[in-house]
């Protein structure tokens, strides 16, 4: 899989990707991160990613060593991309899918994980955030080949 930079993505996954750093930067301090993510958040009106980046990254966190590169980092990680992969996934329908991408990295709480990435999806959906299509999220997860166009 190639990975992304950071200056290619839109303004939709800039917002996860910074929660998503920001959520383990918090954790790492042991600091609760809802504060900080709700008021950066609130500042574009999309404050509703508090809860659900927060519920997701509890759970990822707790399943997997998980490779989330600093906020400063320009290239996005492979669990990075697969996130934004995964609400790309849910935004566009393709829910099997995107459980089975859910699955290579979360091994419990599924279900949750799933919960959280639609909910997630559907606030930037709401709000006109759509996470484009790139190569990097039509891939298949199991399998590495294309599946859909």
């Amino acid at each position: 899989m190639s990975f992304l930079s950071k200056c290619n993505l839109q303004l939709s996954e800039h917002f996860i990707i910074w929660g998503v750093r920001q959520w383990v930067i918090c954790n790492n301090l042991k600091k609760d991160a809802i504060p900080l993510l709700n008021k950066i958040y609130s500042t574009k009106n999309v404050q509703k990613l508090t809860v659900s980046i927060n519920n997701f990254m509890y759970a990822f966190s707790k399943n997997k060593e998980i490779d989330i590169y600093c906020l400063c980092h320009n290239e996005l990680s492979f669990s990075e991309t697969n996130i934004l992969k995964s609400i790309y996934l849910a935004q566009n329908g393709y829910d099997v899918e995107c459980i089975r991408c859910i699955s290579r990295f979360i091994l419990e709480k599924e279900k949750s994980a799933f919960e959280n990435i639609i909910s997630i999806s559907s606030t930037l959906l709401c709000k006109n955030n759509i996470i484009p299509s790139r190569k990097e999220y039509i891939l298949d997860c199991s399998e590495g080949k294309y599946r859909f166009h």
